[in-house]
């Protein structure tokens, strides 16, 4: 029976799924680059069934997401945005509860585990498209559910994180503990979400919560700092000032993109190290590669944002710093492939070297008992596959801020992002906005430079 044992193992790890997630989006991500996301917008609508087939409808929802608000698409943002959160509430559910099988199969056919950033930055962006749509309730609605999310994650942390050790622990794993300190974040809050509350509650005319708002904010940035780039914001000094029938100017921008996955290789990890058995016999150490992903940074050029309002001139303050929580969380969902990666490279070494003791037990030389162990290293690999890509593209690193007193009235805006060399890399006009009293008459802008 023993001499059967191989040739099933190899069938097995042939027919295992072993689909990769990437799918090549330069295309799209070049035409967003550029500013032109109508054009970007229509490259995912073309490759619609390929993209999801790759990365999955959850991936793909958020991509047509932002790519539609950044082209101005509000109602088809909307329903991608809302089709991903559903989809990502329902992973989530299933990821608490994954059974231990769940480890030997290819991260590729695992349901998609979002990373948290992706699941309230839509909020935050849902909420942006109902400000748009002029259905301020509900953009109300959409930056109070991103601050809940926040709230559940701070209490769901330490249960994913134990859920790993206890992994780690029920396979005799103990030296890669250092993978998990990725769960160590103190994002529980979010600043932008509370000043985008205060800016909504003061057009609703909710005084009461766009004070609370104002001052959560305020006292988050202060509490928070790793992850906003200031220590002072001007614009919350307008804000303290401002009374019922005051009229402010709101502007809120974004620059850069978010990072992305990549695969990363660690090689000749060792799994099994030589020993001499009972019987006198030696057996050789074992050494693997665990393949699995890691957040790139991706980042921004933007050092400044100036504002020039019928030829007066403001400057933005970079806000909440949207890359560097979105780089912790990628290494929150990579940590836990690692985890099942390693698991799993452990299963197939110690594989190899019953195979190999087999072998030698049935009368084979030790030349073929290594070809079968090279084929079975080969053939596992290949069912490997090369680390979980899935990730949204399109989210972007940095948030920047601005709210100044001004009359009522029209007025010409220009927007111009400036680089280290204060050259100008991007810039927006738009006529004739009109500004109102007790509005939070909010310009977004958006580039990925």
């Amino acid at each position: 029976m023993k001499k059967y044992l191989m040739p099933i193992l190899f069938v097995t790890l042939l027919v295992l799924p072993s689909c990769s997630t990437y799918f090549d989006l330069t295309e799209a991500q070049t035409s967003y680059y550029q500013g032109d996301y109508d054009r970007a917008l229509n490259f995912l609508l073309l490759n619609t069934l390929q993209i999801e087939k790759a990365q999955g409808s959850i991936v793909y929802s958020l991509d047509e997401g932002i790519v539609s608000h950044a082209a101005d698409k509000y109602k088809v943002s909307n329903i991608s945005l809302a089709r991903a959160e559903r989809a990502i509430e329902d992973n989530f559910t299933k990821s608490i509860s994954a059974s231990i099988g769940s480890f030997f199969v290819n991260e590729s056919v695992r349901d998609y585990e979002s990373s948290f950033y992706e699941d309230i930055y839509s909020n935050i962006f849902l909420s942006l498209n109902y400000y748009h749509l002029n259905e301020v309730e509900d953009a109300m609605v959409e930056v109070r559910r991103s601050l809940e999310k926040l709230q559940l994650r701070e209490q769901n942390l330490p249960q994913l994180r134990a859920s790993l050790e206890k992994q780690l622990a029920d396979n005799n794993v103990s030296d890669i503990d250092n993978k998990l300190t990725a769960f160590n974040s103190d994002f529980y809050s979010s600043a932008l979400s509370y000043y985008l509350s205060s800016l909504f509650a003061f057009e609703y005319g909710d005084y009461d919560t766009f004070r609370i708002s104002r001052d959560k904010a305020q006292a988050t940035y202060k509490i928070l700092p790793t992850y906003y780039q200031e220590k002072k914001y001007d614009a919350f000094d307008t804000l303290e000032s401002v009374k019922k029938d005051s009229t402010v100017i709101n502007f809120l921008a974004f620059s850069g993109l978010a990072p992305i996955k990549i695969t990363k290789v660690d090689r000749n990890v060792l799994v099994l190290d030589e020993y001499v058995d009972e019987n006198g016999v030696y057996h050789k150490p074992y050494y693997t590669n665990v393949i699995y992903s890691v957040p790139q940074e991706r980042g921004t050029n933007v050092k400044k944002i100036e504002v020039l309002i019928d030829g007066k001139k403001y400057y933005l303050q970079a806000f909440e710093n949207l890359g560097k929580i979105a780089y912790e969380a990628l290494q929150q969902t990579c940590s836990g492939e690692y985890v099942r990666a390693y698991i799993r490279a452990i299963s197939r070494e110690i594989a190899k070297s019953v195979a190999d003791s087999s072998s030698v037990k049935e009368g084979q030389t030790y030349a073929q008992s290594s070809i079968f162990s090279d084929v079975f290293t080969l053939f596992s690999y290949a069912a490997e596959g090369s680390g979980d890509l899935r990730c949204s593209h399109f989210f972007p690193s940095m948030s920047w801020i601005g709210s100044f007193e001004i009359d009522p009235g029209k007025y010409n805006i220009q927007i111009k992002y400036l680089n280290s060399r204060n050259e100008v890399i991007y810039q927006e006009e738009i006529k004739d906005f009109k500004v109102s009293k007790s509005k939070a008459n909010l310009v977004e802008i958006l580039s990925a430079k």
